[in-house]
């Protein structure tokens, strides 16, 4: 019986944020096609189209960008996004929109 109350609270905490996820899912395609429109709009400027990168922005794509932040953690890239991107005008898209275009960024990685 020791054993299966070990298992409680992950279980609980596991539940909760099971609760409180957006109902898309972390992952599904409508949720990467939306944030696929949301980086076009408003990151493609200067990360391209194709996430390769320009002379005013980074490269959001390929192995050099993934071991950075699998080295640093994605909700560290995430965060550094929302607090600084788009630049001079942070803040600028609603907390869905910053998750949309952040796991539009994972997924064109491979790293649903």
């Amino acid at each position: 019986m020791k054993n299966i109350s070990k298992y409680k609270l992950p279980l609980i905490i596991l539940l909760f944020s099971i609760l409180f996820l957006d109902s898309k899912g972390i992952f599904s395609q409508d949720f990467v096609s939306d944030g696929e429109s949301q980086y076009e709009e408003f990151c493609s400027d200067c990360h391209s189209l194709s996430l390769r990168g320009t002379a005013h922005g980074s490269s959001l794509i390929g192995k050099q960008f993934i071991e950075k932040w699998e080295k640093n953690g994605f909700q560290n890239l995430f965060d550094y996004t929302k607090k600084s991107m788009p630049p001079g005008q942070q803040s600028l898209l609603s907390e869905q929109s910053y998750k949309e275009i952040h796991n539009y960024i994972l997924a064109s990685n491979n790293k649903e």
